[in-house]
């Protein structure tokens, strides 16, 4: 019977020994888990600013494109002032 007190002490000599080294990387997991969750934040940032430049992209090129239309309906609007003016002054010279 003393034999297997030994034995069983040794046993939980062992368990212990496994579960402070279990502890330990539980403890390593969870502070892994922490710098893995504040680089998941900052990659949500940097996504979220991405996502304000494309919109701010799109915002600029539609600007542009608007501005570019006006343009030249405005110009396209001026010659056909200027074909009406040669008309009438064609028209005038031939009388």
């Amino acid at each position: 019977m003393k034999g297997l007190k030994v034995v069983i002490a040794e046993k939980e000599k062992e368990i212990e020994v496994l579960r402070k080294q279990m502890e330990t990387i539980t403890e390593g997991k969870t502070e892994t888990n922490k710098q893995l969750d504040a680089f998941n934040d900052k990659i949500a940032k940097v996504n979220a600013e991405i996502t304000a430049l494309f919109k701010k992209k799109d915002e600029q090129r539609e600007a542009h494109f608007k501005e570019r239309y006006d343009y030249e309906v405005q110009r396209e609007l001026i010659q056909h002032i200027n074909w009406i003016k040669d008309q009438k002054e064609a028209i005038i010279a031939l009388e």
